[in-house]
């Protein structure tokens, strides 16, 4: 299950139609969350069959285009990273049985990211049911279920929406930009997901 199930998984309990007639009228694409409730209430097999885990281009989350940076396609897991023309995953470590220790900050901030590209030979391909902890790179040993992926991935990048988030270079002003977002609204203060 995806986080972004839930909206239609609630909007189902509700019975009401998630779908957005709004957001079709601008031209966006219609969602792609599903009602689970269904596998949540009896363990039936969902009907997901793949994951898509988000990334910005050059992890540039102010001002980077919404990148698929890794996609979970049972049993196996692609990564796409840390190099130019690939997506960043930054911070990839594997932990110690006891974690955090003492040196838990050393490992988070490591310089020694795995490149993650797109040809067997420098990308990342776990089967991640018989490794859960992806040690054991399969790109250079199941090439054809790494092209596959990466097919799978250009598809599913034509369907990424990619809001334009700020034109702010600055950190600075990249804060105000999102300061200004915040509209007090009866003693409380919600953040609006768009920008003038």
């Amino acid at each position: 299950m995806a986080g972004w199930d839930w909206y239609a998984t609630l909007a189902g309990l509700a019975q009401v139609d998630p779908s957005d007639d709004k957001a079709a009228a601008a031209g966006l694409k219609p969602h792609d969350s599903l009602d689970l409730w269904r596998t949540l209430s009896t363990m039936k097999q969902t009907p997901r069959t793949e994951l898509i885990i988000g990334s910005a281009e050059g992890a540039n989350v102010k001002s980077g285009k919404t990148m698929v940076g890794s996609l979970i396609w049972p049993p196996y897991k692609l990564l796409l990273g840390a190099g130019e023309g690939y997506r960043e995953h930054l911070g990839s470590v594997w932990s110690s049985e006891v974690a955090p220790t003492s040196n838990t900050g050393a490992q988070l901030f490591s310089s020694e990211d795995p490149v993650c590209g797109r040809t067997p030979a420098d990308g990342c391909l776990f089967n991640i049911w018989q490794d859960q902890g992806e040690h054991h790179n399969l790109a250079m040993s199941e090439p054809e279920v790494f092209e596959q992926t990466i097919i799978r991935i250009d598809e599913l990048q034509e369907t990424v929406y990619s809001p334009i988030r700020s034109s702010a270079t600055d950190g600075q002003e990249f804060l105000a930009v999102c300061r200004s977002e915040i509209e007090p609204e009866e003693g409380l203060f919600h953040l609006r997901p768009w920008l003038h």
